[in-house]
């Protein structure tokens, strides 16, 4: 984020102690289902996730360091992961206007604790 960015963004959220349990997906697997129960078979494929699953959160569910509950919307929301040690907490993919996937590495036994900067960065 530059220091333009930075000075025309629109609102701004701290969040303190955020718990993150979520550990990173390990790979995706295409499954492929045949199904014979009568003379026309029917094929359904679909996807699914090897290992535990990233934490969804939804902004929504969120209060600030004031108490403060954010708005179930963020527009074009940046987010900012400080962790409270030295164990590692990333985002998962992109945030989208309404949540956001958040993760820590898997070597780390339990949550891990981090403060949260979520800035509304707009058109």
């Amino acid at each position: 984020m530059s220091t333009l960015e930075r000075v025309t963004a629109r609102r701004t959220w701290l969040l303190h102690d955020f718990a993150v349990w979520g550990i990173p997906t390990l790979g995706e697997l295409d499954l492929l289902l045949a199904e014979f129960p009568s003379s026309s078979g029917e094929l359904f494929y679909s996807k699914a996730d090897i290992g535990d699953s990233a934490q969804t959160v939804q902004f929504s569910q969120l209060t600030d360091h004031r108490g403060n509950p954010l708005p179930d919307t963020i527009n074009t929301p940046h987010i900012i992961v400080r962790p409270r040690s030295s164990a590692a907490a990333f985002l998962v993919g992109r945030e989208t206007d309404h949540s956001f996937r958040i993760a820590h590495d898997p070597a780390v036994e339990g949550p891990v604790i981090v403060d949260l900067l979520i800035t509304e960065m707009g058109e």
